[in-house]
């Protein structure tokens, strides 16, 4: 399911500037102009304290050889590595209405920033990222979450 700000403004579609790297590592699944849940919990960063903040956007998520990304019509949300041991480890999930939902701890991109977010993707390749996160981590890349995100967790 598409955005209407995706079908009328193309807000959410993977950005050109990085389209032509991401094409070179071989895209293996691309979705864009999805919905995209960003929550923070406790979030701490220079010159910004959120206890709480969902916030809803129109975003692209994308799976090559080399890493998983995902982007939203301001910018970048994240981008692992999923081929580099150093680089910080996501736990994925499919919830309990079908979204990709991927976790990660905030000091992984910085040590003056603290918290976790949370982001979640209502695509129809939720299952296949999912599996794909999988045999990463079988392969000891990505940690995996095999059970449903519920209230408690985004609590703690």
């Amino acid at each position: 399911m598409k955005t209407l700000t995706y079908r009328l403004l193309r807000l959410g579609a993977l950005p050109k500037r990085c389209r032509s790297a991401i094409e070179a590592e071989g895209i293996r699944i691309l979705d864009e102009g999805i919905p995209v849940t960003v929550t923070l919990r406790n979030y701490r960063a220079p010159g910004k304290r959120i206890r709480w903040r969902r916030q809803r956007h129109s975003g692209a998520i994308v799976l090559t050889d080399k890493r998983l990304a995902a982007f939203v019509w301001w910018g970048k949300l994240f981008d692992f590595r999923i081929r580099e041991p150093q680089t910080p480890r996501p736990s994925a999930s499919i919830d309990d209405v079908g979204r990709l939902c991927v976790a990660f701890d905030a000091s992984s991109f910085g040590v003056r920033r603290a918290g976790s977010i949370r982001c979640c993707f209502r695509t129809e390749h939720a299952i296949d990222l999912r599996a794909a996160l999988d045999s990463s981590a079988a392969r000891g890349r990505i940690p995996t979450d095999h059970g449903t995100a519920t209230a408690t967790e985004l609590r703690d």
